[in-house]
């Protein structure tokens, strides 16, 4: 299929671990938006989470990798995880408009809005791409940044992260339901997220 067949939408990430948040967030934009596939894309060096642990770049692209299968229309970008250095989003849409992907969707949670004067040229990011957020957090989502307007992707406000099940991996307590089956497997036969010596309850 060519690649200006259709809007792409572009979901990235750390995913750290990739969760039922991710995918049905991705699901609710791919039918809202129109999308012919979302691209989910884990960052690299997430230079926005410095100071923080973060999974090796191979653990994160093989449980997304899981998390996607089975899931003909979102797909696993690798490019961020191959750049040297910290990665930016601007760097990675122009990269794709470079390669003959013509309508790009940005997708990210509405929490992050709030965060997007740090980001590398935020203004830039609606010069390449349609920017849509999912609900996240209590907050009330925003409709623009800086006059530039943001797609509201309607859904559940769901009370998941990577942050709980990270938390709840660390204390023993189980994750089913809130990741994929193969992720938990996997997140269980390597050991991620627990403290040293203990014993899992994935």
């Amino acid at each position: 299929m060519p690649r200006d067949a259709g809007p792409i939408g572009i979901f990235g990430g750390t995913f750290d671990p990739p969760h039922i948040g991710h995918l049905l967030a991705a699901e609710y934009a791919r039918e809202q938006l129109g999308l012919r596939e979302v691209r989910f894309l884990p960052a690299g060096y997430p230079y926005r989470k410095a100071g923080r642990r973060v999974s090796p770049p191979h653990h994160r692209a093989a449980m997304t990798e899981l998390a996607l299968a089975g899931h003909s229309a979102f797909v696993l970008d690798r490019r961020e995880l191959e750049r040297e250095g910290p990665t930016y989003t601007v760097d990675t849409l122009e990269e794709l408009l470079r390669e003959g992907y013509r309508d790009l969707v940005l997708l990210f949670g509405s929490d992050a809005v709030a965060d997007m004067p740090n980001w590398k040229e935020p203004v830039r990011l609606f010069e390449l791409a349609r920017v849509a957020v999912f609900p996240k957090g209590c907050e009330p989502v925003p409709h623009a940044f800086e006059g530039r307007p943001l797609i509201l992707v309607e859904m559940p406000r769901l009370e998941i992260s990577s942050t709980l099940i990270r938390a709840r991996v660390a204390a023993g307590r189980t994750i089913r339901h809130l990741v994929p089956d193969a992720v938990a497997a996997y997140i269980e036969a390597h050991g991620l997220y627990r403290p040293e010596g203990s014993v899992g309850g994935v």
